[in-house]
């Protein structure tokens, strides 16, 4: 059977006419498009692109050339999470529209998936409400979906009150439905409500665990979210030993040079250094490094981070000799991807000037 393809709307060049015509672009490769803007760190493509507008007023209430330095130093990282978000939004809104009862919900689907796919998310907001205003008799289930779509909604406009608020109706309507419990719980983290979101994550990770067992993909993405609030909360012996569960179900689920797999890695790194276990995190990250380099190359401003990260690493070590080599591979990368005056460059130019002979 042949699945049609999502597609989105993207403005076209103005006509003479001054009618603005509109071409259709496959709603992946449109995403895809946007992460390869994000990986090229180039500020004045984004700049021509409303999504990252977009992006930027809703995060920072201001547009990107007002942003500050320190801001700029750290936006490619937030772009970055900011689409895997979208990526998530984008898988669990299929999943919750499976099972649909009202036959009238179903259709209107598609004119909430058009408004999406534009980013015009006020425009889903309104769609949402109006729908559930004119069907008030439909059943829990599906009004249960309606509250989600409208809580993930509002997480995209990065309005986690607004979000939380309706994650909230949606958990009171399905309280054993995990997805929901997640989504509610992610958001009460953003929130800093840490022990609504612990409680939250640890009865969805209850649930997952009974309903497809203890190495599905499902626990190990909730152990993943468990752990990073518990380091929030300095923790750090537990979310260590769930770091390492989620790291062990990813490497059995699809292997340990898989982008999950990496992910996991890297969170673990970040913690151990944090508990000043150096020796375990250098090891760690050598292993991300690696990864790094069979998948992505040699010239990646990825691998860069990493080179750079361990570098200081070692310097913290005092193993200054290894670090100045770390950093200048790491330099060469960036001065050659982003330019010699990008924030990531001039970062690791000024940690090699300053390491110690």
């Amino acid at each position: 059977m042949k699945v049609q393809q999502k597609t989105i709307i993207v403005p076209a060049a103005k006509q003479s006419s001054d009618v603005e015509k509109r071409k259709t672009v496959p709603f992946d490769k449109r995403i895809a498009a946007l992460g390869e803007k994000i990986e090229s760190h180039n500020l004045q493509e984004i700049k021509s692109d409303p999504f990252f507008k977009i992006f930027a007023l809703n995060k920072y209430g201001k547009e990107l050339d007002q942003l500050d330095s320190s801001t700029m130093a750290t936006i490619w990282e937030e772009l970055s999470q900011y689409l895997v978000e979208i990526k998530m939004a984008e898988a669990n809104s299929q999943q919750v529209k499976l099972g649909t009862v009202n036959e009238e919900l179903k259709a209107y689907y598609s004119k909430i998936d058009q408004a999406r796919n534009d980013f015009n998310y006020p425009e889903v907001n309104r769609f949402l409400q109006a729908f559930l205003e004119k069907h008030k008799e439909i059943s829990k289930q599906d009004i249960a979906k309606i509250y989600y779509l409208q809580g993930q909604n509002y997480e995209l406009q990065i309005k986690y009150p607004e979000a939380e608020r309706y994650y909230r109706k949606a958990v009171a309507m399905e309280e054993q439905n995990p997805l929901y419990l997640q989504a509610h719980a992610y958001i009460l983290q953003n929130l800093r409500r840490y022990p609504e979101a612990e409680q939250s994550f640890r009865r969805v990770l209850g649930i997952n665990e009974k309903q497809l067992g203890i190495a599905s993909a499902n626990v190990a993405i909730t152990l993943h979210y468990l752990a990073k609030l518990r380091h929030i909360q300095l923790k750090y012996a537990e979310a260590d030993s769930l770091f390492r569960r989620a790291l062990t179900i990813n490497e059995i689920i699809m292997g340990s040079e898989r982008p999950n797999g990496t992910s996991s890695l890297n969170n673990l790194v970040g913690l151990l250094g944090g508990k000043d276990k150096t020796v375990e995190a250098e090891l760690f990250f050598r292993k991300v490094i690696k990864i790094d380099e069979k998948q992505l190359g040699n010239a990646h401003p990825s691998l860069a981070i990493n080179l750079y990260s361990l570098a200081r690493l070692l310097q913290y070590q005092g193993k200054n000799a290894e670090a100045e080599q770390l950093y200048r591979r790491a330099l060469a990368i960036d001065e050659k991807a982003l330019g010699k005056d990008h924030p990531s460059t001039v970062i690791i130019r000024n940690h090699l000037s300053a390491l110690p002979r």
